[in-house]
């Protein structure tokens, strides 16, 4: 009986074994088709994108209605950092499919993967055509598109504050009920106020890059807009500063004549 059991008993081990195996496989395989349909996705959807970015530059290279300079510029820049955007996408794509999904034994290399690689180099070619055209584009603009490059990012990195101290000029002054508060909320003003500082500087900068443009006017006139807005919150804050001083100044003499007494 004990010799049956044990032959009985590794039987079901093996055909545990054997399970385990299966399950492990199964898992592999469900692994890389999760893979390969996301793959498949991101290479469609870069797919899908060329036909925006080809209409992208036929109306840079044929517009419909004069463009300005500095549109011109702007938008040709926007379109190369699109495509080589893209471009990388695919790249880290490429990376994928060659380490992970694409045929290594004989007989996988079927008509669907043949069809999924042409796909693939396909709009690589195309993504790599789009980038030449807009190379050249902006080579025809030499320094400027380095200009308008400064020009932007001062204006990308003014926005987002702008907007949060507009928001905190509307919601006015923080009151203080001690004067640890108030410590506390001269300090906060005065950190508004060094940002306050720098975001001018920033706007500065960009401005000075936007007068090495050989036409600069719409630039001109965001700096000006963007200055103006600028003047009223630094006001507000010099005002805030004010007044907070003089309330822990009348805070801390009254302490001072508390203790004298």
């Amino acid at each position: 009986m004990k010799a049956e059991l044990n032959d009985q008993v590794a039987d079901l081990k093996s055909q545990a074994g054997v399970n385990e195996q299966i399950d492990e496989k199964i898992i592999s395989i469900d692994t890389f088709n999760g893979k390969l349909k996301s793959y498949i996705s991101v290479i469609s959807e870069l797919d899908a994108w060329i036909a925006e970015g080809r209409k992208r530059m036929d109306e840079l290279l044929n517009p419909e209605a004069p463009f300005e300079a500095e549109e011109r510029v702007l938008a040709t820049m926007e379109l190369g950092e699109d495509i080589t955007n893209k471009m990388d996408i695919h790249e880290d794509q490429q990376k994928i499919w060659d380490e992970e999904l694409a045929p290594s034994q004989a007989g996988e290399d079927s008509a669907e993967c043949k069809a999924i690689v042409e796909k693939s180099n396909n709009v690589l070619g195309l993504l790599s055509g789009l980038n030449m055209e807009s190379e050249s584009e902006a080579a025809k603009f030499g320094e400027d598109v380095k200009h308008l490059a400064d020009v932007t990012n001062s204006v990308k990195k003014f926005d987002p504050w702008i907007k949060k101290s507009d928001n905190k000029v509307k919601s006015g002054m923080k009151k203080a009920g001690s004067l640890p508060e108030a410590e506390q909320l001269i300090d906060e003003l005065k950190s508004w106020q060094a940002e306050s500082a720098k975001m001018k500087q920033t706007l500065d900068n960009g401005n000075a890059a936007a007068q090495k443009m050989s036409t600069h006017g719409e630039a001109d006139k965001t700096y000006a807009e963007n200055v103006k807005r600028w003047d009223v919150v630094d006001k507000c804050i010099k005002e805030w500063i004010v007044k907070m001083e003089a309330l822990i100044k009348m805070w801390t003499d009254q302490a001072g004549e508390l203790r004298a007494d």
